[in-house]
């Protein structure tokens, strides 16, 4: 995955606009004529339309405060406006806004340009359902550090504490470009962000630069968020053996409470529980990552079969946090009629570029410094979990049976792409194989390989190749894996 941070002369820098906006560039590979865009390949073709979508809204405009740059620990976030509690109104309205469209074969994406270009919904076309979280009301609430945040679910792309704005946007003709602008604070980074849905792929590919303009340091807050809905067999997939702890208000009904911030513990299991699973989640939470190699992590629901994958770079974004109010939260401010009226629950992934941020002092960006990565986000539905993925496929090792002496199992494959002749070879701890293939993969469903190996020659190990390009070859601990640890 890229990850260039670079000088930016300053001369370049300088051409950048000295208003301060937020400029957020959703740009897809079209050809486009009165709205609606569309690029083809031999597997399908990517259209993007505008329209609007009806969601109710509870009126806030009322319980806005102009921003006070003077009030400590607020002066990152001028010249943002805050909300102040109570003043919100009681009913919710329908409200119309406007919506950008991008399908394919595989993935309708909607986006909010009136909320800071937010991804709001991913639905997976082959099982109708999203991806993320969804709020089916619009309702403001005093979370974070800006006390101004809505719970509106999907993507967001989150520079000073949630970009509440109005933004202008519009299709440019001839390039399938979508421009989003918005107010944003002098002294911050410049920041835009390229989605692309290719017409052969199901998969989105987003892409973040950020821009120090200035011939001084400056903070850089940057945060990617994925809102995840939940459920109690919602797996949380992060591919580490220890974590920093979140903290948290959690007591658990089986004894003790949750680890104090910023102390480590193994993971995934916690006083004897899966805390991989959200059903362990009794209250307000989270974890960061501490000891990730892999370039992935992801979520899986294991009552519908649907996940998604998330592959970025490590190195640019190192911080990776699961975070939830938990399955009976007890502060009101955290329970569901606070930010929504059907009970759902939310969790969310931030994705940090400090692997342990402390949200009072942020990493530095250099003058005239730029940097720019991509995260890419697919269905994983059906794997039956998450084992491994990469830009191009995913899989899982799902255990059907073990006896004490041999395990059976399910290796459970699928491509970002249609990828024909790939070959596929599981190989034991003795260098026999046990089971060679050549298939076709594609977004649509998983190959299932069953196997069969005896416990006295793990570790195995996957070999995939298409022609002469070796795509993977990893091990697979068989005991790991029944253990849910990595």
């Amino acid at each position: 995955m890229p990850f260039t941070p670079s000088p930016t002369s300053p001369q370049k820098a300088l051409g950048v606009r000295h208003a301060s906006m937020l400029l957020v560039l959703l740009v897809l590979v079209l050809s486009c004529t009165a709205g609606t865009c569309r690029t083809r390949s031999p597997h399908g073709a990517t259209r993007i339309t505008t329209g609007t979508v009806t969601i109710p809204t509870y009126p806030y405009e009322d319980a806005l405060v102009p921003p006070q740059p003077w009030r400590i620990g607020f002066a990152d976030f001028y010249p943002m406006w805050r909300l102040r509690e109570g003043v919100v109104g009681k009913t919710p309205v329908p409200r119309d806004y406007e919506t950008v469209v991008m399908e394919n074969r595989w993935l309708r994406v909607i986006i909010l340009p009136e909320h800071a270009g937010r991804i709001y919904r991913v639905i997976d076309k082959g099982t109708g359902k999203d991806l993320f979280y969804v709020n089916p009301v619009f309702k403001p609430v005093t979370y974070g550090p800006r006390f101004f945040w809505f719970v509106t679910g999907g993507i967001e792309f989150n520079a000073h504490g949630n970009e509440a704005w109005s933004a202008r946007w519009e299709i440019r003709d001839g390039t399938g470009v979508v421009h989003l602008t918005g107010i944003e604070r002098d002294g911050a980074a410049r920041m835009s962000v390229d989605v692309l849905l290719p017409p052969d792929a199901g998969a989105l590919s987003i892409t973040t630069r950020l821009l120090n303009p200035y011939p001084y340091p400056i903070n850089n807050t940057y945060m990617m968020n994925y809102m995840f809905a939940t459920t109690p067999r919602t797996e949380m997939i992060l591919p580490c053996t220890q974590v920093i702890s979140h903290g948290g208000t959690a007591t658990f009904s089986f004894g003790g409470t949750w680890p104090d911030r910023g102390q480590r513990f193994a993971w995934p299991r916690l006083r004897g529980k899966d805390v991989r699973f959200y059903e362990n989640w009794p209250d307000t939470c989270g974890v960061y990552q501490d000891d990730m190699t892999e370039n992935f992590s992801g979520l899986y629901h294991h009552e519908t079969g649907v996940g998604f994958a998330r592959v970025f770079s490590l190195q640019a974004m190192p911080g990776v946090e699961y975070f939830t109010f938990g399955n009976h939260a007890r502060e009101k401010l955290y329970q569901p009629d606070n930010y929504t009226t059907d009970g759902s629950v939310y969790g969310e992934i931030m994705c940090h570029l400090e692997k342990f941020p402390d949200y009072r002092h942020y990493p530095q960006l250099a003058p005239y410094a730029s940097m720019e990565f991509t995260d890419i986000v697919y269905p994983i539905s059906g794997l039956g979990g998450l084992r491994y993925a990469d830009a191009r496929l995913a899989y899982h090792v799902h255990i059907t049976a073990d006896d004490g002496t041999a395990t059976q199992a399910e290796l459970r494959i699928k491509g970002v792409r249609r990828q024909e002749k790939v070959k596929l070879q599981l190989v034991d701890a003795r260098q026999r194989i046990l089971s060679e293939h050549t298939m076709t993969l594609d977004p649509t469903r998983p190959v299932v390989i069953p196997f069969s190996a005896a416990d006295d020659v793990n570790p195995l190990r996957v070999h995939i190749r298409q022609g002469d390009e070796l795509l993977v070859d990893r091990p697979i601990d068989l005991v790991l894996v029944k253990e849910g640890r990595w």
